[in-house]
């Protein structure tokens, strides 16, 4: 089985258990390509049943390679929406499995971005 790579806009097919295609996954810094593995259970992409943990790594993934070719639009609504709600579903014990420092800039950036939707309503 397959299924479309992660990274927004793109259509490439890349196997069920790997986040991205080629060229989208090593445009992601080695320590975040790192942490994705860290927080991966193997199976979850057939049980349909990721973390929490995933999610928020793979959320932030995308908001990265969003930003990188400059889909601002995208990287903002999924920053808004998608990470603030995997964030807020995060239990503590998986906490641990994430990064501190992505945990950190993941909880940040959201908070930037709740500020300026404030700003734009």
């Amino acid at each position: 089985m397959s299924h479309t790579c992660h990274a927004p806009g793109c259509t490439r097919a890349v196997p069920e258990s790997k986040f991205a295609c080629r060229g989208h996954w090593f445009m992601l810094p080695p320590d975040l390509r790192a942490a994705v593995y860290r927080v991966y259970v193997p199976g979850q992409e057939k049980r349909k049943d990721p973390t929490p943990a995933y999610m928020v790594v793979q959320t932030f993934a995308r908001i990265c390679l969003a930003s990188t070719e400059h889909r601002d639009d995208t990287a903002f609504a999924l920053t808004r929406g998608d990470l603030a709600r995997y964030l807020a579903l995060l239990p503590l014990e998986q906490e641990a499995r994430v990064p501190p420092a992505l945990l950190t800039g993941a909880r940040q950036i959201v908070a930037a971005a709740l500020e300026v939707a404030d700003v734009q309503a």
